[in-house]
């Protein structure tokens, strides 16, 4: 077992701007798992299913802790899945890690 010691025994959690592949393992990309976040979740749902407010980019803003990358994610699968955002195919799941290549998340 290998002991660290000051900076090497900080995690991505302990970075004030967090790791985005740390960050992408942990983060969902389904709806459901939004908790607290209804309104978001309703608006963004009215938005993919209105072809009218489709954008070339959204910009999600709010506290630190709020569920920004978490919704812009499901968000993010729920336009480019056949399916609507299932949480499993291939493209939800390349979302959820980050590497979706039609997805960025800032």
């Amino acid at each position: 077992m290998t002991s660290l010691s000051g900076d090497q025994a900080r995690t991505a959690a302990d970075q004030p701007w967090g790791s985005p592949a740390a960050e992408a393992d942990a983060t969902p990309a389904v709806w459901s798992d939004l908790v607290g976040q209804e309104l978001v979740v309703e608006t963004l749902r009215a938005a993919v299913r209105s072809a009218a407010a489709m954008t070339h980019s959204w910009l999600i803003t709010g506290p630190p802790g709020s569920g920004r990358s978490n919704a812009a994610r499901a968000f993010a699968a729920a336009l480019e899945c056949p399916r609507g955002g299932c949480g499993h195919c291939h493209t939800c799941r390349a979302v959820a890690a980050g590497t979706y290549p039609d997805v960025t998340v800032l």
